[in-house]
Parts: C-alpha cells; sequence; structure tokens
C-alpha cells in the first residue's frame, strides 16, 4: 500500500517560482496547464500492466523508436532504451524525486530542485521542463525503500520526458537515483566508450544486500555498473574503469571492495581517469561541496571542495564531448551561490554542439 509521507506545507517563499515549477511541487496556480509540461504517468494500473511486461527491445541503435507512453518498460534488468533522439539542443529536465534518500532533509528537495532548476534555466537561457513526481511513499522490498515508486510513476515519468529532448540534456534532482535514467541513456546511445566523472561525497556503490539504509540513491552508481537488483541494474551497463569517483571521501566497506576489483576509478586528476572515453557524462551531487560552501547539503560531510575548486576541476574537463550532466540533492532554495556550477556545466554542454 502506498502512503503519503511529503506534502506541499512547506512555507519556504515560492512567489518568485515559474508556473511549471509551482505545478511540479504541487502549488494550485490558476492559468491553464503550460505545454511545457508533460502528464505524468500515475495510473497504477497501467504502470503495473507496463512494468510487468518482460521485453527486452534491441533497437539496433535506431533513436527514433522510443517506449510510447502505454507502452513497454522492461523490468528484470534496466534495459535503458533509445529514449534520447534528435539531440541538437540544450534542455533542462527538473525531477523533484525524493524517495531515494531517507535523510531528515529528504522531504525538502523538491522545493530544492524546482529552486535550482529554475536558477540554472535563467543563468543558460534553457527552457526548463518540469517532470511531475510522485509525493507518495512505498514500503520497502527486498532491502529498497519506496522500491514501487522508484521503479513505476517516478520512473515512468523521467522515460517518457526523454522521449525527444531536443538537445544535451541537464537533469536536475531530486535524490541522485534521478540519474538512473539519464545516464543510462547516454550509455545506451554512445555505447561502451562513454565515460562518467562522479563528483560526489559517497561513492553509492552498495547493493540491497550491503546498504546499511536500504536507499536506493547509495546504490545508484552499482546499478549504472549493471550489478545489484535486477530492477534496477542498467542493460547495458557502464563499462568498468570508465567511471573516474572525484571528491569521493566517504565509503562503506562493501563500496571499497568494488573500488578494488576495478569496477571504479579513483583519481587525483579527473580528466585523466577519463583519457580514452569517446564521451562524458558530468555527475554533481552537491554533498560533493564542503557543509560550509553551501547550506542546502542532503547529507553533508566535513572536507569536502570549495565551490571554485569544483568549478576548477569542471573546466578541466573542458577538452571532451560532454554529453549530458546531472546535478542533484539540493535540499535548500536560497542556490544563487551555485550560479559558477551552472555557468561551466552549460559551457561544456554546448561548446561541442
Amino acid at each position: 500500500m502506498v502512503s503519503r509521507r511529503w506534502h506541499s506545507g512547506h512555507q519556504t517563499s515560492r512567489k518568485w517560482l515559474s508556473r511549471p515549477g509551482r505545478r511540479a511541487l504541487g502549488v494550485t496556480v490558476r492559468s491553464p496547464p503550460s505545454p511545457t509540461l508533460r502528464k505524468p504517468l500515475s495510473q497504477p494500473s497501467t504502470l503495473r500492466k507496463w512494468l510487468s511486461q518482460r521485453r527486452h527491445l534491441e533497437l539496433a541503435g535506431d533513436f527514433r523508436h522510443v517506449p510510447p507512453r502505454s507502452g513497454n518498460v522492461p523490468q528484470g534488468g534496466l534495459h535503458v532504451l533509445a529514449a534520447a533522439a534528435n539531440l541538437d539542443r540544450m534542455l533542462i529536465n527538473a525531477v523533484p524525486q525524493f524517495q531515494g534518500a531517507l535523510t531528515k532533509r529528504a522531504p525538502e528537495m523538491p522545493e530544492g530542485c524546482v529552486a535550482l532548476a529554475e536558477l540554472a534555466g535563467h543563468v543558460l537561457g534553457v527552457p526548463v521542463h518540469h517532470i511531475r513526481q510522485t509525493r507518495e511513499t512505498s514500503p520497502a522490498v527486498d532491502g529498497i525503500a519506496n522500491r514501487e515508486v522508484l521503479t513505476g510513476a517516478n520512473r515512468a515519468a523521467q522515460l517518457a520526458a526523454l522521449e525527444a529532448p531536443g538537445g544535451p540534456v541537464l537533469t536536475i534532482g531530486g535524490d541522485c537515483g534521478v540519474e538512473l535514467i539519464p545516464i543510462g541513456v547516454a550509455r545506451y546511445r554512445f555505447g561502451p566508450g562513454l565515460g562518467v566523472a562522479w563528483f560526489d561525497a559517497h561513492a553509492d556503490l552498495n547493493t540491497a544486500e550491503t546498504s546499511p539504509s536500504g536507499a536506493f540513491h547509495g546504490m545508484v552508481l552499482r546499478s549504472l555498473l549493471g550489478e545489484g537488483d535486477p530492477d534496477f541494474a542498467a542493460n547495458p551497463r557502464l563499462e568498468p574503469g570508465r567511471v573516474v569517483l572525484a571528491g569521493t571521501r566517504v565509503f562503506d566497506d562493501a563500496e571499497r571492495a568494488a573500488i578494488e576489483r576495478g569496477l571504479v576509478v579513483e583519481a587525483d586528476d579527473v580528466a585523466a581517469g577519463l583519457s580514452g572515453s569517446d564521451k562524458v557524462y558530468v555527475h554533481i551531487d552537491l554533498d560533493v561541496l564542503d557543509p560550509g560552501e553551501f547550506d542546502g547539503l542532503n547529507y553533508p560531510e566535513p572536507g569536502g571542495l570549495t565551490i571554485e575548486r569544483l568549478v576548477a576541476m569542471l573546466r578541466g574537463l573542458s577538452g571532451f564531448d560532454v554529453v549530458g550532466a546531472g546535478i542533484t540533492e539540493c535540499a535548500g532554495t536560497d542556490v544563487r551561490v551555485l550560479e559558477p556550477v551552472l555557468e561551466v556545466l552549460g559551457e561544456l554542454l554546448t561548446e561541442k554542439q
């Protein structure tokens, strides 16, 4: 049984948010629906039918074929389909999912997501697509909290939004679990040469068996590497050794063991660690920053990067073809200090276009 956990009763100022942004938070607006805001796939019966069909589609690289809104999202391995068609101009996807995290500040992430996305749209002059995510929660099943929500309505809405984004996508979360879809799509589209720069205080390399909390945001990178729970494991997976950890400083024992197996690379020089990658995706969990830099961190850890240092490290990736990026785990609405990060991501995403 799905139960409600978060509601729109937070009183952080919303007056300046755009109408699509307020809709994404459930704030009542009187004007007609924005044409940029897609309807969520929210009928449980449709989703259960959709997710129960275990069809693994082989599309032979034809990215004109995408999963229809009422079609087949395979289970038993997240086979990311060709949802990134017709890439010719940049788009921002705001994905205010919070159910992948179980922290005290997790319920604040939907508003933080919208605030950061609105700022990004303003700074970069790029349209923002607010993807509606359910505010419901569901029981932990087989070691993963909110499994039904994460594999149902939230995933379906993200896939639908990536049918034809029209350009390189900057995904703004929401918890780190929102990266499963855009990185999976990038891996499908660009092949095994895709590299990932993982700017995160945590390695996110747990599985349902090793996670101390059951929160999926601590398992997402392991899932992208094709391991762990079959409902989340990506297929095709990221290639071992193509992921570079940056600013990571907290490891569980199981995560350290995965690193020792060579699944990911630790490197002071991120660009050197990504050498040989054809394309690059940049993931930023804001907890890579030191807590003194930004007070809207969902899972702060001491000893992090300064914003200046993060921007410098991102500029070091300018020689790569950066095909996508994500910023996650924003639990605050005063986000202006993050403008330099948004600016450099915009440069990386557009300089090769």
